[in-house]
């Protein structure tokens, strides 16, 4: 079966592919298998809390496939200071903020944990735009040694940042999303309390699956899309290496990963 969805509006995604999974009610069984290389992170998002709402008894297993070339090349980085660089985007257009992933909010000030990925104008796009009162810029530890460069790089990119407000940096995998899970949890149990917590993913897709996880545990949690004006196809990642797989853990075991509010 070939459904056509639109991305663009991911509560309207998300209420539209439940409804067709719906229909697979009784009688699915066995594994749900969702592919996240080429989704965009609000589409991630969308797309596993459909499936997890609507088949919420079925196995769900994430795959993910590294591509060959990434852009910008570490030959393109090295440049990066003599001349304008994008990755697979350039500008920030704004912040989308799903209804279904708005969280909650208050009066108190917010910690905005970003997911800093390659892109600095979306990084810096939705912190600008969010004023956050504490920041924490969690930065991509590349599983591929051949990737390593695209760490120490991404943190230069960003490190204007830390004069915007009070900041801290931690560094998680790219490709182990309950590190990444176990990072925001920690984070929540000390902030929860006095302040609204938002989370950005621009980095990795394997981080964004944490990211969902992490929202699906304490769904008081805001998740925020920074988007750009345009994409650049030319500029997306080519080619194919190794496919990995993670099994998304039940509701239950979700939270017994996550740090317990103190």
């Amino acid at each position: 079966m070939t459904v056509h969805l639109d991305l663009r509006h991911p509560d309207d995604y998300l209420n539209s592919l439940r409804t067709v999974l719906l229909k697979w009610r009784p009688d699915a069984v066995g594994d749900i298998w969702v592919d996240v290389s080429a989704l965009p992170m609000q589409g991630i998002c969308s797309t596993l809390a459909a499936v997890r709402e609507a088949l919420p008894g079925l196995a769900v297993r994430i795959m993910y496939t590294e591509a060959n070339e990434y852009f910008p090349t570490k030959k393109e980085a090295a440049r990066t200071e003599r001349e304008p660089l994008f990755a697979m985007s350039q500008e920030m257009l704004g912040n989308l903020i799903p209804k279904h992933f708005g969280g909650s909010s208050s009066e108190v000030s917010t910690c905005l944990l970003v997911f800093a990925g390659y892109e600095k104008h979306r990084s810096f796009g939705v912190v600008d735009e969010l004023n956050p009162s504490k920041l924490v810029l969690v930065y991509g530890r590349p599983g591929n040694e051949q990737l390593s460069w695209r760490l120490p790089w991404s943190q230069r990119l960003h490190h204007e940042l830390a004069n915007r407000c009070p900041t801290a940096s931690e560094i998680v995998s790219t490709l182990d999303p309950l590190e990444s899970m176990r990072l925001l949890g920690k984070y929540y149990g000390f902030l929860f309390a006095d302040h609204n917590i938002a989370v950005s993913p621009v980095c990795s897709k394997m981080q964004c699956v944490a990211c969902y996880l992490f929202w699906e545990r304490y769904r008081d949690v805001q998740l925020v899309f920074p988007l750009p004006v345009s994409y650049l196809p030319r500029r997306f990642s080519r080619g194919y290496r190794e496919t990995f797989q993670f099994t998304l853990p039940t509701t239950a075991e979700v939270s017994t990963l996550t740090q317990s509010p103190l």
